[in-house]
């Protein structure tokens, strides 16, 4: 076999190994565009959501905070977005024991005693 014979032999391996992983390549690029345009879609939803809550912290101010201070066991709501508050503050809500009830209680007003 010629050397020419040869060369051609591995140029058309070498096509074919080329034409497999652009083929992979192809496969791999379709899926990461679905997948950026899902997530596009979802932030797209969210922020919406984001700026609303944004919004809803402006019009909060030191009294309403000392209000919620006063209250000796806050709606439900209220716990709830307080550890919310928390969570994205990155503080653990302080556990208490209410001397009503044996069951512990989420405080996030008293972040700085027994944790």
């Amino acid at each position: 076999m010629s050397t020419i014979e040869r060369e051609t032999i591995e140029i058309e391996n070498a096509r074919e190994v080329v034409a497999a992983n652009e083929f992979k390549a192809n496969e791999a690029a379709t899926k990461a565009q679905s997948l950026k345009a899902e997530c596009e879609r979802e932030v797209a939803e969210a922020i919406p959501a984001l700026e609303a809550a944004i919004d809803a912290l402006q019009v909060l101010n030191q009294t309403d905070i000392s209000l919620l201070k006063t209250i000796r066991v806050p709606p439900n709501g209220v716990r709830l977005c307080m550890e919310a508050v928390c969570i994205l503050l990155g503080e653990k809500p302080a556990k208490i024991t209410d001397s009503v009830s044996i069951h512990y209680k989420n405080n996030p007003h008293n972040r700085k005693t027994k944790q």
